[in-house]
């Protein structure tokens, strides 16, 4: 029950608290928001040295525009800021409506810093019986917050990583881990099925004594 929203008729800016960045490094500033239904918004995203819009910087495009038609359910925007020099920044929502509509509303503020580094692939080969094989294990230097996927079988892989081998058949078969956000990345766990070893089946013979015979046939 408990968000944030700018009201009709406003010209009015949501600030974050103020964080202190490290230049060169990547951060990604993410919230949700939810219209009314009217057209008459736009909005935007602020970056300052202080929680205040005099000097304060756009980042990216704008969320909304006047003539969008909002809708009441929460969509998720992520921006990338990379600051130039080291400091205390502080991110702001700008809100803004130009005729009688009602509010936008807005909620899971987050603010991450971003492993820029692209993850490394990994290969591995396990037996077909194996039902519980970790594929976080494979792969190296992964940025969090991706997902998992298979095409061939999108179930034999959960969210977490854990690959089912009986779903999957004897093989060789690539697994890939995709992050999106200010670090889209996809990185391979490539598997090998290896079918289960067998000696074959037991059988009998009946042979002549003294003869040679082949123990294979049997």
């Amino acid at each position: 029950p408990n968000f944030l929203r700018i009201s009709y008729s406003s010209d009015a800016t949501i600030w974050t608290p103020e964080f202190s960045l490290v230049a060169g490094q990547a951060y990604e500033f993410k919230f949700n928001w939810a219209g009314d239904e009217g057209s008459d918004w736009e909005g935007s995203v602020l970056v300052n040295n202080s929680q205040s819009s005099t000097g304060a910087t756009m980042l990216g495009t704008k969320f909304v525009e006047f003539g969008d038609v909002t809708t009441l359910a929460y969509q998720e925007e992520t921006y990338c800021f990379t600051p130039t020099t080291s400091g205390v920044y502080s991110f702001g929502i700008k809100g803004q409506e130009t005729g009688s509509e009602w509010y936008l509303s807005f909620d899971d503020f987050s603010l991450k810093q971003i492993n820029s580094t692209p993850g490394t692939d990994g290969a591995l080969s396990v037996c077909e019986t194996s039902n519980a094989v970790d594929l976080n294990t494979v792969i190296s230097n992964a940025p969090v917050g991706g997902n998992w996927s298979f095409n061939l079988n999108p179930n034999a892989v959960n969210n977490a990583g854990i690959l089912n081998a009986t779903s999957v058949p004897s093989g060789t078969h690539q697994f890939m881990y995709v992050t999106g956000g200010c670090a889209p990345d996809t990185t391979v766990a490539t598997i090998t099925i290896v079918r289960a070893a067998s000696a074959g089946n037991d059988g009998s013979l009946a042979v002549c004594r003294n003869q040679p015979f082949n123990l294979l046939s049997g």
